[in-house]
């Protein structure tokens, strides 16, 4: 945060700095032009024509910025206000995940594997809803990359139909088996990219809200 001290510093600098920029101006203009006189030249009407021309052009340009500094942080709000509701249904993927990879082969028994799938399912048709609610104001690198991880999980909707057979028939080395421990992988992963990206907003987020309208960039170029 800058002091008043400071800041007084700044303004006596980029005056002294505008005065001898102007100066410089007039020399140039002389060296360059000799025959012109510049004691024809109304010196006050000149600076102040230029006064007046930087505090239109500020005058203008510092609604315009900040009202691109309002319409970002309202994206970035409403993202990070959607995946935050949804982490309380879609977060418990990762812990489940890794509690499935824990049991030994004698644990996974056919009830074991069912609750297996239908956390499975659970979690896709969840993160599914989540990615319609964000789909809007994600970039387009997220969005891509969010949809074909979505689309690679639908896969296991067929495996879900067939739960029955695949369950009555159950076998540890069995496909089905070996599926389940994947798409538990692919969810994981997904959950991850998520919460990754979930962080990588708040951080955007507060540094967007903290910087001068005029210090503003696009942030979504930077975004995961």
């Amino acid at each position: 945060m800058i002091n008043k001290v400071t800041k007084y510093l700044y303004i006596a600098f980029l005056s002294l700095a505008s005065l001898c920029l102007l100066c410089l101006l007039l020399a140039l203009i002389r060296l360059i032009l000799p025959k012109v006189s510049l004691t024809d030249w109304d010196l006050l009407a000149f600076t102040g024509s230029m006064i007046a021309a930087v505090v239109t052009y500020m005058g203008i340009r510092a609604p315009i910025l900040s009202q691109r500094k309002d319409q970002l942080m309202t994206r970035y709000s409403s993202i990070i206000k959607v995946l935050t509701l949804y982490s309380k249904k879609t977060r418990r993927i990762i812990f489940m995940t890794e509690f499935y990879n824990s049991l030994k082969e004698h644990e996974v028994t056919k009830e074991r594997l069912q609750e297996q799938a239908t956390v499975i399912k659970e979690y896709i048709e969840n993160v599914s809803d989540l990615f319609a609610e964000i789909v809007n104001d994600v970039d387009l690198l997220t969005f891509e990359n969010i949809e074909f991880k979505i689309r690679s999980l639908y896969g296991f909707i067929n495996h879900y139909e067939a739960i029955d057979t695949h369950i009555q028939n159950y076998d540890s080395d069995s496909f089905f088996v070996f599926d389940i421990k994947d798409y538990l992988k692919q969810s994981k992963e997904l959950e991850q990219y998520l919460v990754v990206y979930q962080q990588s907003l708040l951080v955007k987020y507060n540094e967007i809200r903290n910087r001068s309208v005029f210090r503003l960039t696009d942030p979504f170029k930077d975004i995961i």
